[in-house]
């Protein structure tokens, strides 16, 4: 399983805005359908985390609605290939 997703969501945190890199971990279903486990990396700010998102498809909207609703566990630094 190898899915990465980078954008950019334009945010002036730094010159070149905010930079996010993100790669679903798992997939699975439950009671309200399927989900995945998504890894991210915030490299301009230097924040990564793991959040569960509902739905199929990895897309930069969920990520971020995760992501700036605090719906995720922060990690230690990792890196994507």
């Amino acid at each position: 399983m190898n899915e990465i997703l980078r954008f950019n969501t334009g945010r002036q945190y730094s010159p070149e805005g905010q930079k996010i890199e993100a790669q679903v971990i798992e997939r699975d279903r439950d009671y309200w359908g399927p989900f995945m486990r998504v890894r991210f990396a915030d490299t301009t700010r230097s924040i990564w985390g793991i959040a569960t998102i509902h739905g199929g498809t990895l897309n930069q909207e969920d990520i971020m609605q995760a992501y700036d609703n605090g719906r995720y566990e922060g990690t230690s630094p990792f890196f994507f290939d």
